[in-house]
C-alpha cells in the first residue's frame, strides 16, 4: 500500500486470491469498500478528507487478511 502520505491515489499490490478492500476513517467508519483483485489496484483518494485511514483486505467471508495505515494529505 503506498505511497503514504498520498494526495491523489493509493496503489495496492495484491498477490493473494481476490478479496474485499475497505478504507476506514479515523473513527473506524468504512468510507470505501470494493473488490480487490489480484494485481495492482489504484484507489483514487483525492476526494477524501486529510488524515489517517486504515486499509483492510478481507476474504469474501469476512476474515481479515491484511491491515495497514495510509496518510492522506
Amino acid at each position: 500500500v503506498g505511497p503514504s502520505p498520498a494526495s491523489d491515489a493509493v496503489f495496492i499490490e495484491w498477490r493473494s486470491d481476490p478479496a474485499v478492500l475497505r478504507l476506514r476513517d479515523a473513527a473506524g467508519r468504512i468510507v470505501l469498500q470494493r473488490h480487490l483483485p489480484r494485481g495492482t489496484t489504484t484507489i483514487p483518494v483525492g476526494a477524501f478528507a486529510r488524515g489517517s485511514y486504515g486499509v483492510e483486505a478481507a476474504s469474501p467471508d469476512g476474515h481479515l487478511l491484511h491491515r495497514s495505515t495510509v496518510i492522506l494529505e
